[in-house]
């Protein structure tokens, strides 16, 4: 792992190592389908210990749509790591974090400046380093509004 990946991994890690945990209850947006499976998966963990191997093996590439906004705050920087780590393994997941990140809406309020930053960061990071021709543009369209 290069290391400016490392660099970077550590600057999140940093950003978000006081983040609350928005509780099992606010987990999923809904209780039932893949909302409860969502729930089920998540339930108790910390975005610490969610490893690109519980992304894959839990069928966990894209969760953010059955999330609380809460919860998808929370376990961002898990994923961030997680397409840093290996961003072939985790190309889904890749793929659905740069469209929380394109779209945060109401969300974006509630990172700190210093969190904001690391995702600018993160978001640069695949400009320059891009996995295909398709992130790099999504990256980019997401950064314009982390610019802001």
């Amino acid at each position: 792992m290069p290391g400016n990946t490392k660099k970077l991994i550590k600057k999140i890690t940093t950003a978000f190592k006081n983040a609350p945990h928005p509780g099992n209850e606010n987990i999923a947006s809904c209780d039932y389908g893949d909302g409860q499976i969502t729930k089920w998966a998540f339930e108790g963990l910390l975005w610490k210990d969610v490893t690109l191997e519980f992304i894959i093996f839990e069928r966990q590439k894209s969760p953010f749509s059955f999330m609380t906004p809460s919860a998808i705050k929370y376990y961002l920087p898990a994923y961030m790591i997680a397409v840093l780590v290996d961003t072939e393994e985790a190309d889904t997941a890749f793929d659905n974090l740069l469209y929380v990140l394109e779209n945060p809406n109401e969300i974006y309020k509630s990172f700190s400046e210093n969190q904001k930053k690391v995702i600018r960061e993160f978001l640069e990071y695949f400009i320059q380093n891009p996995y295909d021709s398709f992130s790099k543009k999504d990256a980019e369209k997401a950064l314009c509004f982390w610019a802001k």
